[in-house]
């Protein structure tokens, strides 16, 4: 049971023969219960504060909590989010990679068609030269062979001019 400041002021014991000085007892209980009230006033305003302090408390370890959470969470979607530029920096290189070594291979192989174009024409060419060689030496020796012709005709055309007239005068003659 407790007892509160006024329980003291108010208690009253029996008178006794050779008791107490009552002047004493109550001066006495006089100063109990004011140092009782002033006890008991300061345990309610601590016990107030206390409440206060616990209920902060209470609030700063929720605010904790939850710094610790954004914190942990922060954190994740740090790694997470260096993880993800890590794997996408690492495709796009592949890709990169890929199209460089696409593009070397297609240059290749349009230079190495372009060395088939340029030797098929080289062939070609060798061919159109050894063509007009063999068309030219054609011409020349038929060139030859009719300037000898010529010279033969001009050498046979007096005798058929001979013949010519020969029939001619064959032809009066019968006539």
């Amino acid at each position: 049971m407790r007892i509160t400041p006024l329980d003291i002021k108010k208690r009253v014991f029996n008178k006794a023969f050779r008791g107490y000085n009552i002047e004493e007892v109550e001066e006495f209980i006089d100063r109990i219960a004011a140092e009782y009230e002033r006890l008991y006033t300061e345990h309610r305003k601590f016990t107030k504060e206390i409440a206060k302090l616990e209920e902060e408390v209470k609030e700063f370890s929720q605010m904790e909590k939850s710094l610790k959470q954004a914190l942990l969470s922060a954190q994740k979607t740090s790694s997470s989010l260096t993880t993800n530029a890590e794997r996408e920096a690492q495709i796009i290189i592949k890709e990169a990679e890929l199209n460089a070594e696409k593009i070397v291979d297609e240059a290749k192989s349009e230079a190495k068609d372009l060395l088939k174009h340029i030797k098929v024409l080289n062939q070609k060419k060798k061919m159109i030269k050894l063509d007009l060689k063999s068309l030219l030496e054609s011409y020349m020796e038929s060139l030859d062979l009719n300037e000898g012709e010529v010279q033969k005709v001009e050498k046979k055309q007096p005798l058929i001019k001979r013949k010519k007239n020969e029939s001619k005068s064959d032809q009066g003659k019968q006539g």
